[in-house]
C-alpha cells in the first residue's frame, strides 16, 4: 500500500507539472507583440486606482514632458511612502493628516534637480481629475487631499479638477458594471451610475464622442517577457482601435492612454475582467484612443502577494524615477505602441 501511494503520488505530482507547463505555453502562445500605431505625441495621458493611482501620478510627475494629462482614483502624492512599506500602510492610506508635502515637494524638485525625472515645469499646463469617494475605507479621501496641494503647486496654467463627494467605498466607479457602489471587495469595480473613464478622457482631450461597445478583437493580450526584471506578469493588455493601427486602412493619428489597475486587479487575479469592465475601452473605440494596460506581477518574496504596482520601493530604491525598473517598463510599452 505504501508503494502503491508513493506511485500514485508521484504520477500525481506529474500531471500537475505538465497541467502547469502546458498552461503556461498556452498562455504564451495567445500572447501578442504590442503593434506599432500611430500615435499622437503630445496627447499622452495616465490614470490608475488605489496602487495603480499612486503609480500613475508616479509615472506622470517622472515622465511629465510625455505626459498632459492624469485621472486619479483613490491615490495620494509623488513619492509619499518615501521607500518603506510601513509608511505606504500607514501615513499615506490611513493617516494621510501626517504627509509632509512640502517635504515631498522638495523631495520631487530634488529628484528633478538631478535629471531622475523631468523637468518639473512641464507640469504647468497640464489636466489632472481627482476621485474619492467618501466612504472609502482604504485610502482616505485625507490622501487625495494632499495630492491636490501637491498638483496645485505646480499646476498653474492648466487644470486640477476634484470631486471627493460621491458616496462610494474603494474602487473604479462605473456607469453600470460592477459591485454595489458602497461595497468593498474583489473585483474592486463599482456600479455607481458614475461615468469615472468619460471624466478622465475628457478631462485629458475635451469633448469626446460617446462610448460605443468596444470590439472583443481590439482587446489584445501581449507578452510582457521583452520587460524582464520589473516584477510584471507574464502578460499585458492594451486595447487598439484597428484605425489606430500603422498602416491601416484610415491610418488615424490617435490618442494613448495609459491605466494602471490596482492590488488584486491584474491578470493573475481577474484575468481580463477589470481591462474590460472599467468603460475605458468604449471611449477608445469611439474616439481613437490606444488604452495600455500594463499589468503587475505578485510576488510575495518582495512583500507583493496582491500584485501591486511598485509605489513604496519593492522592485528597487529608484522604483519612483525614470530608471525605475516599472517605470522605465512601461516607457518602452509606449515606445514600442509609437514605433520608436
Amino acid at each position: 500500500k505504501k508503494k502503491f501511494r508513493y506511485t500514485h503520488t508521484r504520477r500525481l505530482m506529474h500531471l500537475l507539472v505538465v497541467f502547469a507547463c502546458a498552461a503556461f505555453a498556452a498562455q504564451q502562445v495567445l500572447a501578442a507583440d504590442l503593434p506599432p500605431c500611430n500615435i499622437n505625441a503630445s496627447a499622452i495621458s495616465v490614470s490608475g486606482l488605489s496602487a495603480g493611482a499612486f503609480m500613475a501620478v508616479q509615472f506622470h510627475v517622472a515622465y511629465s514632458k510625455t505626459i498632459m494629462a492624469a485621472g486619479i482614483i483613490a491615490g495620494g502624492p509623488y513619492y509619499c511612502a518615501q521607500g518603506e512599506i510601513t509608511t505606504a500602510l500607514t501615513e499615506c492610506m490611513n493617516f494621510p493628516e501626517g504627509v509632509d508635502i512640502n517635504k515631498l515637494i522638495a523631495d520631487t524638485d530634488k529628484f528633478a534637480t538631478l535629471n531622475e525625472i523631468d523637468a518639473t515645469s512641464n507640469m504647468a499646463t497640464d489636466h489632472v481629475w481627482l476621485y474619492s469617494g467618501t466612504r472609502d475605507t482604504v485610502v482616505k479621501s485625507a490622501a487625495m487631499k494632499k495630492l491636490e496641494q501637491f498638483y496645485q503647486h505646480y499646476i498653474t496654467g492648466g487644470s486640477v479638477q476634484s470631486d471627493f463627494s460621491e458616496v462610494s467605498e474603494h474602487g473604479w466607479p462605473t456607469l453600470d458594471y460592477g459591485t454595489a457602489c458602497t461595497h468593498l471587495g474583489s473585483p474592486y469595480i463599482l456600479k455607481c451610475n458614475y461615468d469615472a473613464s468619460g471624466k478622465i478622457l475628457t478631462n485629458a482631450y475635451g469633448t469626446l464622442k460617446p462610448a460605443v461597445a468596444p470590439i472583443s478583437s481590439n482587446l489584445i493580450e501581449f507578452s510582457q517577457a521583452g520587460y524582464a526584471g520589473a516584477d510584471l506578469a507574464l502578460s499585458g493588455f492594451a486595447y487598439v482601435p484597428a484605425a489606430c493601427r500603422k498602416n491601416s486602412t484610415r491610418n488615424a493619428l490617435c490618442k494613448l492612454h495609459v491605466n494602471f489597475h490596482g492590488c488584486e486587479q491584474s491578470i493573475e487575479f481577474l484575468q481580463n475582467t477589470y481591462v474590460s469592465n472599467i468603460g475605458l475601452n468604449g471611449y477608445a473605440e469611439a474616439n481613437d484612443i490606444v488604452v495600455l494596460y500594463p499589468q503587475s506581477g505578485k510576488n510575495a518574496l518582495k512583500e507583493n502577494p496582491n500584485g501591486c504596482f511598485d509605489w513604496w520601493g519593492y522592485t528597487d530604491k529608484q522604483y519612483a524615477v525614470q530608471k525605475g525598473p516599472q517605470m522605465a517598463a512601461v516607457r518602452k510599452m509606449m515606445d514600442v505602441l509609437m514605433g520608436n
